[in-house]
């Protein structure tokens, strides 16, 4: 389609009210404005009419400024829709307007071709020092003639290439991606495992160098799979608990790093999956794991309780004391009568007769569950 076809074909692709305009051959200009009369509103019609409109017309384009619509509106909403859907915008900065930067930065958000002009005089900000500004002086003819040249060429450049053209956020945007996606290392890992705050400094640096290998050989390997497993709360949490209970560690410090690099990670893709049946299943499986763990034995002797429970019926009525048999183990065996007095709860279903249900091993042996009546008196080992 040549400019002069573009031109003809105009038609309103905006969903804004009927004097918001924005059609394929749109060119919004981003501008100072100011108010009627004043400098800053001479030198914007000045560089408006002069520089930016012949440049656009040449090229097939309809320049407007946001104060060109003569029906009332909501200004903001009509300059944000503009900015968004116009297929091309110019920004003039003169004066480092604040409102022209707010809206510069917005088109770069939206990843969309603009072009930069201003005057000779001023220079960049930092943030787009690097962008391919068009310098302009309204003081000559020739000046001015310049500019609308190099806007032109800017404009043939955008038509025959859209997507290469250089905008800071996407640049910014391309090198936290790259980041992301490189192979973490070793300080990365002692990094990020230093930001969970129940982990004792003196297992992070016993463990960092083990448990970076050990994520490796798990398949976490980029910076974004790292910092991701070590944020993720509900995985971490789930660590915590497993090993209060089944380790029975600390409160304040449940946790190592070499735990969150081999179940933390299996948990980790499980729950990616969404799938909470799969979930369970793998804490399931840990659980069994754990229980065969040296630490484990440590903790628990020879004589392990892995469930308690006291109460009416198989779930109905009745409280876990798991946590308090355990306790109560000494020297590898339990003697205690049962009862809610001896075992220190409230009576979980008053006037019926209860039962203990239990599951333990010994020697590494695990029996199948056993139930003792109320007032039994229990000794195990068997």
């Amino acid at each position: 389609m040549t400019n002069i076809e573009l031109r003809s074909n105009i038609t309103s692709t905006s969903s804004t009210p009927d004097n918001v305009k924005i059609s394929i051959g749109t060119c919004f200009v981003i501008a100072p404005i100011g108010n009627e009369g004043s400098p800053e509103r001479l030198h914007s019609d000045e560089v408006f009419k002069e520089i930016i409109k012949p440049a656009a017309e040449e090229c097939g384009y309809d320049a407007k400024r946001a104060d060109h619509w003569t029906t009332p509106g909501m200004i903001p909403y009509d300059v944000i829709e503009s900015i968004a859907k116009s297929p091309l915008v110019i920004a003039n900065l003169s004066g480092n307007n604040p409102n022209v930067y707010y809206e510069l930065a917005l088109r770069h958000t939206l990843e969309k071709p603009v072009i930069i002009i201003v005057p000779d005089y001023q220079d960049l900000p930092f943030d787009i020092v690097g962008s391919r500004a068009i310098l302009f002086n309204v003081a000559t003819t020739q000046g001015k003639e310049i500019c609308r040249q190099r806007i032109v060429d800017q404009i043939k450049a955008i038509q025959k290439s859209p997507d290469n053209y250089f905008n800071p956020i996407s640049q910014a945007l391309n090198v936290i991606t790259a980041l992301d996606d490189a192979q973490f290392t070793l300080r990365d890992v002692h990094k990020e495992l230093s930001q969970i705050s129940d982990l004792r400094h003196e297992d992070i640096v016993k463990q960092y160098v083990g448990t970076y290998y050990t994520l490796k050989s798990q398949g976490i390997l980029t910076k974004r799979e790292l910092r991701e497993l070590m944020s993720n709360n509900r995985v971490l949490d789930i660590l915590r608990n497993l090993y209060r209970d089944e380790l029975l560690r600390s409160i304040e410090h449940p946790l190592d790093p070499m735990a969150i690099a081999s179940w933390g990670v299996s948990l980790f893709i499980t729950d990616q999956s969404n799938d909470e049946k799969q979930l369970q299943e793998a804490v399931v499986q840990i659980t069994e794991q754990l229980r065969k763990s040296g630490e484990y034995i440590r903790k628990h002797g020879d004589l392990v309780i892995h469930s308690a429970w006291y109460g009416y019926r198989e779930g109905i009525m009745e409280t876990d004391i798991t946590r308090i048999l355990q306790a109560k183990v000494n020297n590898n065996s339990l003697e205690i009568k049962v009862s809610h007095i001896d075992f220190g709860i409230e009576d979980p279903a008053e006037n019926v007769r209860k039962q203990l249900r239990v599951v333990h091993s010994y020697h590494g042996q695990q029996y199948p569950e056993m139930f003792f009546p109320e007032d039994f008196h229990l000794k195990l080992p068997l």
